[in-house]
């Protein structure tokens, strides 16, 4: 197949990005994806931590529940009197204690609201993650594609340059080539040695990462898909960011959070009501067969009057709080804008280079052809050649990264829009269920154990 019919390929391919590599690779970007979704340690750390936050539901719905409360109590006594002489006796007592919080100011209404917003910003928290760990495979999938075809670029080369080099050394044994002419060729394959060996370590370094991100070895990779689901304009791109991007729903939910810590601070200033009652029986020993048994209900009011002022701080320090989560709300908004239009130059910028290289990869090889044609009549010399052989292999390796570069781009485009994650990508393995362990501890009354 000549270069110009693999070119053609390439920009037929190029609408959908897909980059090629040779057919014997086997493991896909979608199963390195799957890999680092399953192994990768940073998602499951944020995972637990998701976890841990679903208990701040029970414990504030614990307000809204009565405590129960058993005790009991056994002594011995011996008292020694004068006249009475000694006695000894030996009290007990049960009792049995319930409180019930009939109103405290909204604390436990707001307590929960503020739960549920931290839960909802941990879950945003968690999706950021998880769409970072995702851009971070598919940056390191196509790093190793594009340094496996630079090293085959290289390879290439190589090998035609120790046949040129040779050739130029039996034209020199002949006379029709001077040692000068030797000498160049040597110098360029010695150069292109050198580029190989760079080649190799580049992509060993890839490949290395590829590892420790996945938890996976980069064994053998396959073409990437096509992309898919971009937006049209960036207009859409932005409207749609400013729906999905985690990190803009997670300050938006800091920020609920930090508002209903306005009323927790502010229930600390309002009348509390409680209802206890208690049932307690007691045996003394010293009156024969002496059992009492009593049961008492009480209701208390409580109301602040003045506590050195430390409520009304709480209650200004609570202000000031939702006031800066407020301004971080906005400042992730414009974040979040301005990653979209910097993702989205980003990608037409690469889109024009492919462009842009494979008219340059087109004319170094129209020229490589004149070149080799002039030096066949002696009207052109072995540098040229050498000359226009490298330039064409620049141009090539300037054509992979640039593919590399858009593919790379248009996710980051996507991450930037919030539309990166696992479900989004359709990918297919067991997606992470945040409703599971939300819903099992939610309304759990007894119990330690813990899911995973």
């Amino acid at each position: 197949m000549t270069l110009r019919i693999k070119l053609l390929i390439i920009f037929i391919l190029l609408s959908s990005t897909i980059f090629y590599v040779k057919n014997t690779y086997s493991q896909s970007l979608e199963e390195a994806l799957v890999a680092a979704y399953k192994n990768n340690p940073l998602l499951k750390s944020q995972r637990a931590s998701l976890r841990a936050t679903d208990e701040q539901i029970p414990q504030a719905l614990a307000g809204f529940r009565p405590s129960l409360t058993f005790s009991s109590s056994a002594s011995v006594n011996h008292v020694q009197g004068k006249s009475t002489g000694s006695t000894d006796t030996k009290p007990r007592s049960l009792s049995l204690s319930l409180s019930q919080s009939i109103y405290n100011g909204g604390r436990t209404t707001n307590t929960i609201k503020q739960a549920e917003a931290n839960i909802v910003a941990a879950r945003a928290r968690i999706n950021q993650s998880e769409q970072s760990v995702l851009q971070s495979v598919i940056r390191i999938y196509m790093d190793v594609l594009r340094d496996s075809a630079v090293l085959e670029l290289n390879l290439s080369n190589e090998q035609r340059l120790k046949k040129q080099a040779q050739a130029t050394r039996d034209r020199f044994d002949v006379g029709e080539v001077t040692r000068t002419d030797v000498a160049q060729a040597e110098a360029r394959l010695s150069r292109v040695i050198s580029d190989r060996v760079a080649a190799e370590g580049a992509l060993g370094v890839s490949k290395a990462t590829f590892k420790r991100i996945t938890g996976i070895k980069a064994k053998s990779l396959t073409r990437v898909p096509p992309i898919s689901f971009l937006p049209s304009s960036i207009d859409k791109a932005i409207s749609l960011a400013l729906e999905k991007n985690p990190a803009l729903i997670q300050a938006l939910n800091v920020q609920k959070a930090a508002i209903a810590s306005i009323e927790i601070a502010r229930s600390s200033m309002r009348p509390s009501v409680t209802i206890n009652g208690s049932l307690t029986t007691s045996y003394d020993s010293s009156v024969l067969n002496y059992i009492s048994e009593t049961a008492q209900v009480s209701t208390s009011l409580s109301i602040p009057i003045y506590q050195g002022g430390v409520l009304s701080s709480q209650v200004r320090q609570a202000k000031q709080v939702a006031s800066q989560r407020r301004l971080e709300l906005e400042q992730q908004r414009q974040t979040v804008i301005e990653g979209v239009t910097s993702a989205w130059t980003a990608l037409q910028s690469a889109s024009d280079r492919i462009r842009s290289n494979i008219v340059q990869v087109e004319a170094a090889e129209i020229a490589l052809d004149g070149v080799i044609q002039e030096a066949e009549v002696g009207a052109r010399t072995t540098l040229d050649v050498l000359d226009a052989e490298q330039e064409l292999l620049d141009a090539q390796v300037s054509l992979v990264r640039a593919e590399r570069d858009e593919f790379v781009a248009a996710f980051d485009l996507r991450l930037a829009i919030g539309t990166l994650s696992a479900e989004e990508l359709g990918l297919p393995t067991a997606l992470y269920n945040p409703n599971r362990n939300y819903n099992l501890v939610k309304n759990k009354l007894f119990g330690v154990e813990i899911s995973e």
